[in-house]
């Protein structure tokens, strides 16, 4: 104040809602003046307009935010379409907001009652309303309500939520809520509601349509099964007829051409067979039917049946069959028949694409507890291998590596994919790993349970510590494989890898007063093969002989009676497992020939041969299988009756005693089981053997025989060797006499008689030709028995053979004709090694081994000349035998015999008749031994 001069000073506040916001002054200047209350009124006046100024504009700006707010909240009922209203109960009127008119379609600012407000409800939802609105008054609870109501002359949906305000007495006074427009959302809900219920009649009729699927696909299943059982029964009917009659047609003589034809019509009868059962056992998968058949097996016999089924096939091909089971248990419990499928599905596809090499099975445990055990199987061959690309579809129904192995190897592709199904259908898992030209590996893992049970026939390994044994083999992880067998077995075992190894072993062995009671001897070896060495043991002069076991896969070319005459007790075929190992040796220590199991079709008829007063009954209404089973079963004395259906077999068990019946099971009149049934129910027929025989292959089939009161199930087409075993099962033992024990070293007694019913000029004859270097004449006489007449005979003949084939062998050589000089070879061989010509055998086997191993040419000419001056020099220095009048008669009746045939053939020949061949083959021997070179020159 005092820079402007000023005196005296009246200072006014201003107040705005009663705050002081400010100050006004009022000044005097350069003199000095007293404030009269007129000059004061005049300031506080002033004051009041300018606080009132600023009040006012407090008031415009909280209006227009107001307004600003209500304009937000216009906004947003409208967007949302939700307005409010109040409801004055006793003035009866209605305060709507903005969008509540427009909901209800209404202009703006129209007086509204509650009157007013029910007309526009639609009239379906009117009482709902008032019901509503008393219920909730008394009860003072806010509501909800969903109804209809006319807008702009259409119906819309609105969604009211209300509440009630009450005075001090508890009686509604006034309400307010808001309205929501849910016409849209409504929609939704009818579309909603439409849809779903649409998608119910869908689901509804989707369902029916699936029950009828299922139903039909069941139906379909059943219709396939009962086609695939009815397909199988028709095939199988004729099949057996095929296969019967040509084992029968085996019976008779036949020449070489038609025996192989006879064998090529059993080999597709076979594989049509196991194509049957291939889609068989994929059906049954595909339907779920398959179940689990757990009993106690032993694996290594299982292994053994399926090494018996291929090695045939192996044998072809020269193939090594090795199985490596370590120490998995003897027995195990679980489905035998599919880890068995298993197993011979990829032994046999090993053995299709396998062309040389070995096969070799491995067996170890990967996983055990006190209850279960996991095992690996693996199966590797040295065959052409796969590819990548290859393996990848190799698990698939009908599919093959590729077409062209359909081409050149044949098959359906069904067999590893049938064994993929059953190893996931066990429980467990299959894989390959292969590679283009380095063989396959195939593994499957397989869980199975702990067996309590304990092995047929266990070696007792006090016993067989008592037993010294000897292996000669050329292949040294099969000497391996045997000596840890043996060892499990706690037998002392030594191991040599050729025949003239062996030889000295066995001669040391029993001079050291230590000799050995066993030698398995492989077969197939070079040098000196199993047969063989067999004969020159027998030739050695020996304090104890060792028993003879020749180990094969090759058992179907040699003969059991040229085992015989070699010495040798048995033929194991390889694989050699523990099972056939622990058979092998309990047959050498019990010593029960009775108690061996034939192992094959001769041995299992001559069994058979021995059963007395049988009487059996075949029921079967197919004629043809009629007549097939009673040509199997004609051999023996056994007494036939047929019937032709269930009814029949009835009536012909009332008038007479059968000990075993054979019976079909789909027949007229009354079928198999029914018959079954009916004779298990009648006294006395608890325990006859009743064996079903029929075509119906199906596990379900077999469960069903055996519930009716069967036996056994035989499947058609009956193989004669699963009839003849299953007859030795079933029949009761009543024989005419004990069958005599083989004697595989003649009878002393026998052999003297022989010996002293020889003519002087044989016995100096057979003094003769003990001086003939390299001839073992005592060998040669014990395999034939001690017959001198007989020995001499076949000297002499042999004589004659070397004669002639040692032009043919050399004129073979020239022309490089191995195949049929090797032939030649190993039958000179052989008859050398039955006549006791130890020298020109042992050169043979040298020659055939050369000639199989092309040998250098110096070294081959070499052993050729040798052997041919051997045989040559052999024939020459046999004495010349003088004809006696008998031989002079036989001699002119062969060359009568011999011209009838050569003008036999030689006018077939020139028709170019194809009989000529079959009249060859059917005279070929004598034709050989008189027309010399020129009949070998024909025969090829």
């Amino acid at each position: 104040m005092q820079p402007l001069g000023g005196t005296t000073l009246l200072v006014c506040s201003i107040l705005c809602n009663g705050k002081a916001i400010g100050s006004i002054g009022f000044m005097y200047v350069n003199q000095n003046h007293q404030w009269g209350s007129d000059e004061i009124a005049f300031g506080c006046h002033i004051a009041d307009q300018i606080g009132t100024a600023f009040l006012n504009q407090e008031r415009i700006a909280m209006t227009q935010a107001l307004r600003q707010n209500e304009a937000y909240l216009n906004r947003a009922q409208e967007v949302s379409k939700t307005g409010h209203w109040h409801f004055d109960i006793k003035a009866n009127k209605l305060t709507w907001s903005d969008e509540t008119y427009r909901i209800f379609g209404v202009a703006i600012g129209e007086p509204q009652t509650f009157e007013t407000y029910l007309d526009m409800v639609y009239p379906d939802d009117r009482q709902k309303i008032i019901e509503k609105w008393l219920e909730k008054s008394v009860q003072g609870q806010p509501f909800t309500v969903l109804h209809r109501i006319f807008s702009g002359g259409e119906v819309r949906w609105v969604e009211e939520r209300s509440e009630f305000e009450f005075d001090l007495k508890g009686n509604p006074i006034a309400s307010w809520g808001t309205i929501a427009d849910v016409t849209e959302k409504m929609k939704y809900l009818e579309e909603l509601e439409s849809y779903q219920k649409h998608l119910e009649e869908m689901v509804l009729s989707r369902t029916t349509e699936l029950e009828m699927a299922k139903l039909e696909a069941e139906a379909a299943s059943q219709a396939k099964s009962s086609f695939l059982s009815n397909m199988s029964h028709e095939i199988r009917t004729p099949m057996n007829a095929i296969i019967g009659l040509a084992h029968l047609i085996k019976r008779d003589p036949l020449t070489m051409r038609q025996e192989g034809q006879i064998d090529k019509l059993t080999e597709a009868a076979h594989h049509l067979l196991q194509i049957i059962n291939d889609v068989l056992d994929l059906s049954k998968i595909e339907a779920g039917k398959m179940q689990i058949d757990r009993h106690d097996f032993e694996p290594a016999r299982e292994i053994d049946r399926v090494c018996n089924i291929i090695g045939a096939e192996a044998a072809k091909k020269n193939l090594d069959l090795l199985v490596d089971i370590d120490h998995i248990p003897t027995v195990l419990r679980g489905d035998s028949v599919r880890f068995g499928q298993i197993l011979l599905n990829l032994m046999s596809n090993s053995v299709k694409f396998t062309q040389t090499g070995r096969i070799k099975i491995i067996a170890r445990v990967i996983k055990q507890d006190q209850k279960q055990i996991r095992l690996r199987f693996v199966v590797s061959d040295t065959g052409i291998g796969m590819s990548k690309e290859q393996i990848k579809n190799l698990f698939q129904d009908f599919v093959q590596a590729d077409e062209s192995m359909t081409r050149l190897y044949g098959g359906t592709g069904l067999g590893l994919a049938i064994s993929y199904r059953l190893a996931k259908f066990l429980g467990g898992d299959i894989g390959v790993e292969s590679e283009p030209g380095k063989g396959s590996r195939f593994r499957f893992e397989l869980p199975f349970e702990i067996s309590t049970a304990l092995p047929k026939n266990r070696i007792n390994i006090k016993s067989s510590k008592e037993v010294r044994v000897l292996v000669i083999d050329d292949m040294l992880e099969a000497r391996e494989l045997m000596i840890s067998m043996l060892a499990d077995f706690g037998i002392p075992c030594e191991a040599v890898s050729s025949g003239k190894e062996g030889l000295a072993a066995v001669v040391k062995a029993d001079q050291l007063m230590n000799p050995y009671r066993l030698v398995f001897i492989d077969l197939k070896m070079p040098g000196l093969d199993g047969i063989d060495t067999a004969l020159m043991l027998q030739a050695l002069e020996l304090k104890i002989k060792p028993t003879l076991y020749l180990i094969t896969g090759y058992g179907n070319q040699i003969s059991y009676e040229e085992a015989q005459r070699a010495g040798i007790s048995r033929i194991l075929v390889k694989p050699m497992t523990p099972s056939t190992l622990n058979d092998a040796l309990m047959e050498l220590l019990e010593n029960e020939m009775e108690s061996k199991r034939p192992s094959s079709i001769k041995q299992l008829e001559e069994r058979l041969k021995s059963y007395q007063q049988i009487r059996i009954l075949i029921v079967e209404d197919n004629q043809i299988n009629q007549e097939i089973v009673g040509q199997l079963l004609e051999p023996f004395e056994f007494k036939l009756q047929m019937a032709g259906n269930g009814q029949e077999a009835i009536q012909k068990i009332t008038q007479d005693n059968f000990d075993l019946i054979l019976m079909d099971v789909q027949m007229p009149v009354m079928d198999g089981l029914e018959a079954t049934v009916f004779i298990r129910s009648l006294p006395g027929w608890e325990a006859v053997p009743i064996l079903a025989m029929t075509a119906n292959a199906f596990e379900e089939d077999r469960r069903k025989c055996i519930a009716a009161g069967m036996n056994d199930h035989l499947v058609k087409p009956v193989e004669p060797e699963m009839l003849y075993r299953c007859l030795i099962k079933w029949l009761p033992v009543r024989k005419s006499q004990p069958e005599k024990k083989v004697m595989l070293q003649g009878d002393s007694a026998i052999d003297r008689r022989k010996h002293l019913a020889a003519t002087p000029e044989e016995r100096n004859r057979l003094k003769f030709l003990r001086q003939v270097d390299g001839l073992n004449v005592e060998s040669g006489l014990r395999i034939l028995g001690g017959d001198i007449s007989q020995y001499l005979r076949l000297i002499q003949q042999f004589g004659r053979k070397c004669q002639v084939d040692a032009s043919g062998i050399l004129k073979q050589a020239t022309e490089k004709d191995y195949q049929h000089m090797i032939q030649k070879i190993h039958s000179i061989k052989g008859v050398a090694g039955n006549l006791g010509a130890m020298k020109i055998q042992e050169q043979a086997a040298e020659l055939e081994q050369a000639v199989r191993n092309r040998t250098e040419k110096d070294l081959l000419e070499e052993r050729l000349n040798n052997f041919i001056e051997e045989i040559s020099g052999f024939a020459n220095v046999l004495p010349k035998e003088r004809l006696s009048s008998k031989n002079q008669h036989h001699d002119e009746a062969d060359r009568v015999q011999i011209d009838m045939i050569l003008n036999r053939l030689i006018k077939l020949l020139e028709k170019n008749d194809t009989e000529a061949y079959d009249l060859f083959e059917e005279h070929k021997d004598l034709l050989l031994l008189t027309l010399a070179e020129a009949g070998v020159d024909l025969e090829r």
